[in-house]
């Protein structure tokens, strides 16, 4: 998600996820250098993970027959062979393999290493999965040559992501593109706490008051949270972490028309 955020372009990202409707999701690595791991999570709760480092003496390519390393994939279960490729790229593409059933620990193959650290380039190709946000800061901040909001960064990392989150990341984020995204991956946004649970009290009938003796209801106008975002020529109005309006700029005046038009909407108690 962080990836969608600061690089709008697909081809730009090095970090993607997939969820299936048969809830099999795949998540995958590309740095365009020619590095590349995959991950598939199974319903069951096993998972599939493959990567290739082109520089590492493991690789493929540096041979003559082009033949996987002997032993990556000897010992996987049966059940798990068809994910060892899993997606569009050659077999040849493979300098380590780990797996794990629904209820077992991750294995690896009976591989014997050539010498040296980190001969399969998994330690360095996964140390991004550390769980740690100041690792993907150092990431980002590296490929755009400045410095992000470190602080949205972890708070993403906590669960948290709506509008005002992705515009701190980055001002010219699509955020209707991203929340589309959240949905479809199953990345469960930070949501309005709900009102705390009331216990009903019964009211002896001697006391109620009758509807003349009422005070006169005070009708409330409620409250609304919003981010205006500008795109190059274009300013869209997002309310509730959702995109509502999307028009042309022209002027001072249309700040102006645009308050308006959400004071509007919220005495009338639309969104």
């Amino acid at each position: 998600m962080l990836d969608e955020v600061f690089w709008p372009q697909w081809d730009e990202r090095y970090y993607s996820f997939d969820k299936k409707r048969d809830g099999t999701c795949l998540a995958q690595m590309r740095n365009g250098q020619g590095d590349l791991w995959y991950l598939v999570f199974l319903p069951n709760g096993a998972a599939v993970l493959r990567g290739f480092d082109h520089e590492s003496a493991m690789n493929p390519y540096r041979g003559e027959d082009e033949t996987p390393w002997p032993g990556l994939f000897d010992g996987m279960p049966r059940s798990l062979l068809p994910w060892k490729n899993a997606v569009d790229i050659e077999p040849g593409e493979v300098t380590f393999v780990m797996w794990h059933t629904a209820r077992g620990p991750w294995r690896i193959g009976p591989v014997a290493f050539p010498p040296g650290k980190d001969p399969d380039g998994s330690e360095w190709l996964l140390e991004q999965l550390d769980g740690d946000p100041e690792s993907y800061v150092r990431l980002v901040e590296a490929r755009l040559e400045r410095a992000i909001d470190a602080d949205a960064v972890r708070a993403v990392y906590g669960g948290v992501l709506d509008a005002p989150t992705i515009l701190k990341l980055n001002p010219h984020a699509d955020v209707a593109s991203v929340m589309k995204s959240t949905r479809k991956m199953g990345f469960l946004m930070t949501k309005p706490k709900s009102s705390p649970s009331r216990s009903v009290t019964r009211v002896p009938q001697k006391t109620l008051v009758s509807a003349k003796d009422k005070p006169p209801r005070i009708r409330r106008a409620g409250e609304a949270s919003f981010t205006v975002a500008v795109h190059d020529n274009r300013v869209e109005l997002v309310v509730h972490g959702e995109p509502v309006a999307s028009c042309a700029v022209d002027g001072p005046e249309f700040y102006a028309s645009l308050f308006r038009e959400v004071k509007a909407r919220i005495e009338k108690g639309e969104r």
